[in-house]
């Protein structure tokens, strides 16, 4: 793991193992990105990277809500409406770089994204969940 990775798991851990493994894994990739924002790396290898990190994002999303659902938590709506808004935007991004070959604003934009909604809303379920009774080193 890079020392952004390592860094950003530190800072923004929430303290549910099985969730903060899978930030790990998305800043992990972050970081892979930021090594081509900007340059001239083979056009593949971006949009390899870029789509790495939209399918385990969905496979995120799709862990978060369903936790969500099954608990009944208050605010699964709004979370997953968040989660749709960047998964759009990814895609957008994802055209933008096809078509250009390049998209210097994708890197600033999924970072931003990703610390403030670790940050801002997903540490807003952690205590719902653990007074569900999630263990938070239940999958580690």
């Amino acid at each position: 793991m890079d020392n952004f990775a390592e860094a950003s798991l530190q800072k923004f851990a929430i303290g549910i193992a099985e969730i903060d493994a899978q930030h790990r894994r998305l800043f992990e990739l972050l970081g892979e990105m930021k090594g081509w924002s900007g340059t001239d790396l083979e056009h593949a290898a971006a949009v390899h990277i870029l789509d790495s990190l939209s399918e385990y994002a969905l496979v995120h999303f799709a862990v978060e809500e369903s936790v969500m659902r099954m608990l009944h938590y208050p605010a699964t709506a709004a979370h997953i409406a968040e989660h749709k808004r960047f998964s759009d935007t990814l895609d957008i991004f994802r055209h933008r770089l096809l078509k250009e070959q390049r998209s210097i604003d994708l890197v600033d934009f999924i970072k931003s994204w990703l610390v403030d909604h670790i940050d801002r809303v997903d540490r807003g379920y952690v205590e719902y969940f653990l007074a569900k009774g999630i263990e938070p080193t239940a999958f580690h």
